[in-house]
């Protein structure tokens, strides 16, 4: 998909309408109207980027440039990778696009500790392992 179709479902996706998404960054509803449709095939960089954030996506995504997310940066900030975690990256990057559920489980997230983290991603593999509680 193009930067066109991506827009519009994305904002659909996170049910916001052409006011609040020209709103968010800065621009008319008409404008975000625009970037829908490709009337305006080529939005100013500044404005994908807002989008972008807007919609927890990256750019290259929203372009369409991109199959998946970079998880990696979002999760681990790039650093040190261990077993553990290389399963957790596998379990993030099935995630896909982060829907509302999602976007609320990031902020969480963002606000966790390493070991936190961690003990998340440990339950998390349980429970998608579908094994009775102890």
């Amino acid at each position: 998909m193009g930067l066109k179709e991506n827009l519009k479902r994305k904002r659909l996706a996170h049910q916001m309408t052409l006011e609040q998404v020209g709103k968010a960054i800065g621009v008319s509803r008409q404008t975000i109207l625009r970037y829908e449709t490709g009337v305006i095939a080529n939005p100013p960089a500044e404005k994908i980027e807002g989008l972008a954030a807007l919609y927890h996506t990256t750019p290259a995504r929203l372009m369409g440039w991109e199959g998946r997310p970079a998880v990696r940066a979002a999760f681990y900030g790039g650093g040190r990778q261990d077993e553990d975690r290389a399963q957790d990256l596998e379990l993030l990057a099935a995630l896909g696009e982060a829907d509302a559920a999602e976007q609320s489980l990031l902020a969480l997230w963002d606000r966790m500790d390493e070991e936190q983290r961690r003990s998340l991603m440990r339950y998390a593999r349980f429970l998608a392992s579908g094994e009775a509680e102890p």
